[in-house]
């Protein structure tokens, strides 16, 4: 029997293309076969060729398995500066996504759902606009505000190329605050010469924990006040058992000192007492009956030789007055006189004296017997250490090319005495002399030094320990010799 001639089968791609050859066998090895009277189709949507939907969605294996398709859940962008994933599960109005941003490293961001980032972390490479992680919270206006870490701590590490310090910084003069749940807080306030607040909780208390707490910044003084109209009190052990210095405030606040229990409030080295005496000096501060102190005039009595010098009557001053050291108490003679040859001054000789008054020494004088023109006389003011000839306050040089009394108004430096405080003159000569003669007391009419070999040998000056042409800095004693005490003047004002 004879039917119909059915023509060759034809193969139709999606583009509209046929392939008309003959074909005896078709297999569909991933997609789906479906034939409708002499048609064929095969489906292979998803499975390979032509991506599915939507636009630059991540293709991922669907079910049934071996079919793929795509998301607008999971997309992937990219241009010059961006590459972006990303996903969004449920019913969430938010995406999370992870985005690769040119200058700005390696983001993970929470999203609106226009795609506004609202909370970011950053990881910042080498070549971004900041190296290290960044946590933004809040990043478009949101209601975010909080960067929570739940029972946890940050740690550094000084590892590797790591110093293992830790900044954390504002930006915009904006404060950092760190506070507890309990409101105590420290805040470190933006801008210039801002403060820092340190505010414990109730009646907390800020502490430094450490044996030594030092204050300034080194290149100023350095305060510590109270805050407001409140009295400073530094005590021990938070108050038992404690001594206080209490600083009151006020106009008038004055400062108080107070030991605890049998304790005395002791002051070491130097220190100065109150200016309170006007009009007069050498007063005493004393105790009283009633546990008070008060100034009173310095009487008799011993320990202490403070010789009060007669002032003039006529002008009520010091200045129309030379003071002849020389001969003053207690080291003072008579009037009787002899020359000392300036050539046994070859190691200068030093003679102790009582200042008469406290003031600078304005001139320096001396009585010249027989002149000379080999060198300068030169008379130098000195310290005394424990009865030694010590430090050189300054001296004066003074020509003895022609005889009687010389004065010299400029000395070598500021010359200060103090009164009834125990100094020493030194005579020397700045050439070696073979001439001259100075005045001087006879050492048969003065007192001595109280030092000496025997009962019946006196002496009177101290002599340095070796030759020189300049007076000594210090004073080197070597011996203790018998000559005459040389007349001295000085105007002190």
């Amino acid at each position: 029997m004879s039917g119909p001639i059915t023509p060759p089968l034809t193969v139709e791609t999606v583009d509209g293309a046929t392939e008309g050859r003959p074909i005896t066998t078709i297999k569909v090895s991933n997609g789906d076969l479906t034939i409708s009277g002499r048609t064929a189709t095969i489906d292979t949507t998803g499975s390979g060729g032509t991506p599915a939907t939507p636009a630059n969605s991540v293709q991922f294996n669907s079910d049934p398995a071996g079919t793929f398709t795509g998301s607008d859940r999971l997309l992937f962008e990219t241009d010059t500066n961006l590459g972006q994933l990303q996903m969004k599960t449920g019913a969430s109005i938010t995406q999370a996504e992870i985005r690769a941003v040119e200058g700005w490293g390696l983001q993970l961001n929470a999203t609106t759902t226009v795609g506004g980032v609202l909370n970011t972390i950053s990881l910042q490479g080498e070549n971004d606009g900041s190296d290290g992680i960044i946590l933004k919270a809040d990043n478009t206006g949101g209601t975010g505000e909080n960067v929570v870490i739940y029972n946890g701590k940050i740690t550094t590490s000084a590892a590797g190329t790591s110093s293992g310090a830790l900044t954390i910084t504002s930006t915009s003069s904006a404060t950092l605050s760190l506070e507890t749940s309990d409101d105590s807080t420290v805040k470190l306030y933006g801008g210039t010469d801002t403060n820092i607040d340190l505010t414990p909780n109730g009646s907390g208390q800020n502490r430094l924990i450490s044996e030594t707490v030092v204050v300034g910044n080194g290149t100023a003084h350095a305060f510590i006040s109270s805050n407001d109209a409140y009295d400073l009190v530094l005590e021990t052990k938070e108050g038992s058992d404690s001594p206080t210095i209490r600083l009151v405030h006020g106009a008038n606040g004055g400062i108080t000192l107070t030991p605890a229990g049998t304790g005395a409030v002791s002051i070491g080295g130097n220190y100065n007492l109150p200016t309170a005496v006007t009009g007069s000096n050498d007063y005493v501060l004393t105790a009283q009956t009633d546990g008070s102190t008060a100034w009173a005039e310095a009487g008799g009595g011993g320990g202490t030789f403070n010789v009060i010098s007669p002032k003039d009557p006529v002008s009520g001053g010091y200045a129309d007055y030379r003071y002849s050291i020389s001969n003053a108490p207690p080291w003072g003679g008579t009037s009787t006189t002899a020359g000392e040859n300036a050539s046994e001054f070859d190691q200068p000789r030093a003679f102790p004296f009582i200042a008469p008054i406290t003031g600078d020494v304005k001139e320096i004088g001396i009585t010249v017997r027989t002149s000379s023109t080999d060198g300068d006389c030169l008379v130098g003011i000195y310290t005394d250490d424990s009865g030694i000839c010590d430090e050189l306050l300054g001296y004066a040089t003074i020509d003895i090319g022609s005889t009687g009394d010389i004065y010299q108004t400029t000395t070598s430096a500021t010359i200060s005495l103090t009164a009834g405080t125990q100094y020493w003159y030194a005579i020397g000569f700045d050439e070696t002399m073979t001439s001259g003669q100075i005045e001087g007391l006879d050492e048969d009419d003065i007192p001595s030094l109280g030092l000496t070999y025997s009962p019946d040998s006196f002496k009177y000056y101290m002599r340095h320990d070796a030759a020189t042409t300049s007076l000594p800095d210090p004073f080197s004693g070597d011996y203790t010799g018998t000559a005459k005490r040389i007349l001295v003047s000085l105007k002190i004002s």
